[in-house]
């Protein structure tokens, strides 16, 4: 059984996969990238694994044009609920911070933090949908 969370990309996010539509990524990897290692909870869920780790994984696998064109651009679903996120914030201290993951997690919003990632969580990176 797989022991991680799953991304799907669809549209143009893929182009920054190299069309690659999803990625399976382990617990393991994301307490790698957490800045603070917590204790797994019945549930397999580790409290310091957040939205803050999956973007700095993201920015490490793909680029962090990546990253800027999720947060400017597409919706992210997170076990099929729309996250609300201040994408401006978000952006600002990305763009800020961008070689130094450590500031912008110190300087984020509570909001990020409290979007904890739980083994087998599903997330999707919905692009914008142009209307016609």
């Amino acid at each position: 059984m797989f022991n991680g969370i799953t991304i799907e990309y669809f549209g143009p996010a893929k182009e920054f996969t190299d069309n690659v539509s999803k990625d399976e990524i382990e617990f393991a990897e994301l307490e790698k990238y957490s800045k603070h290692k917590g204790n797994d909870n019945d549930n397999g869920a580790n409290d310091a694994i957040n939205i803050v780790t999956l973007f700095k994984i993201l920015n490490d696998k793909y680029d962090f044009k990546f990253i800027e064109f999720i947060i400017i651009n597409c919706g992210i679903v997170l076990n099929c609920e729309y996250l609300e996120l201040d994408r401006d914030l978000i952006l600002d201290l990305f763009i800020k911070f961008k070689d130094n993951f450590n500031l912008i997690e110190s300087q984020l919003v509570q909001q990020l933090f409290e979007i904890k990632l739980q083994n087998g969580d599903e997330i999707v990176i919905v692009p914008p949908v142009s209307s016609g």
